[in-house]
């Protein structure tokens, strides 16, 4: 949904020259490195219905109550974030055939949606021409809203708070990713959240504060 208002915002600007196609398709995927493993993700996460989806609201709402999970507001502590990363693929083909890829390697999701946020008000407040709000104003996507300014060179520069953690990588290629460079990131995923949450089973970390 926000992608396809990117497109329409940016095929009504008379001011930009960016159109991400007539017959843009998106298909979000979860890596696995066997059908196995794919069949046991897909039922273990698969949504519920009718009388389950209630029991399972009023258990997250019961977990929520005893402590058992976070509240609005909570989350995992600095140590328990420095045990998680992301490690992601764009995948993209063109109309004419060409393929290319992004990497994008980054820190815990609590911090990088933070990073997010302040760097988009930095561009927002020193940026504030570049962006032309006069003419681009309305209720945009981020996409839209920060096109033309420098907030994915400024995401790069720095990690979490300057605290000396994880930073944001944007690497891009062209055709597509290596499959063996796939299933090692799979490997490497799981293998380190099976540790995270080894180390938060075992009371070393707080999964959340």
């Amino acid at each position: 949904r926000v992608i396809r208002r990117s497109c329409q915002l940016f095929e009504e600007s008379a001011d930009d020259a960016l159109a991400y196609g007539a017959r843009i398709s998106v298909t979000i995927r979860e890596g696995a490195l066997n059908q196995r493993s794919a069949e046991m993700a897909v039922q273990g996460n698969r949504q519920p219905e009718g009388s389950m989806a209630s029991a399972a609201a009023q258990q997250m709402q019961s977990q929520v109550s005893q402590g058992a999970a976070p509240k609005p507001g909570q989350g995992p502590p600095p140590e328990t974030r420095a045990l998680y990363y992301s490690d992601v693929y764009g995948v993209g083909e063109s109309e004419d055939g060409r393929w290319a890829h992004v990497r994008y390697v980054g820190p815990e999701a609590y911090e990088a949606t933070a990073m997010c946020c302040v760097t988009a008000a930095l561009c927002l407040v020193e940026e504030i021409d570049r962006l032309k709000p006069a003419t681009r104003g309305g209720v945009l996507t981020p996409a839209f809203a920060l096109h033309g300014s420098s907030f994915l060179d400024r995401l790069q520069e720095s990690a979490f708070a300057n605290a000396g953690g994880r930073k944001m990588r944007f690497t891009f290629a062209e055709g597509k990713p290596n499959e063996e460079a796939l299933r090692d990131v799979i490997r490497e995923r799981t293998k380190n959240a099976s540790i995270g949450q080894e180390q938060i089973n075992q009371g070393r970390v707080k999964a959340f504060v």
